[in-house]
């Protein structure tokens, strides 16, 4: 799992100040790293 915090840099002066949300991407559901493997 790959989490993407995202903050609004212009408000950004403390820590989780201007900040946006987080973005939870499992890497399986992108890259199928099974794609590959049996391609012959």
């Amino acid at each position: 799992v790959i989490a993407i915090q995202i903050f609004d840099q212009k408000k950004f002066v403390r820590k989780d100040q201007g900040f946006l949300g987080v973005i939870n991407v499992q890497v399986g559901d992108v890259l199928d790293f099974d794609a590959n493997i049996d391609n012959d």
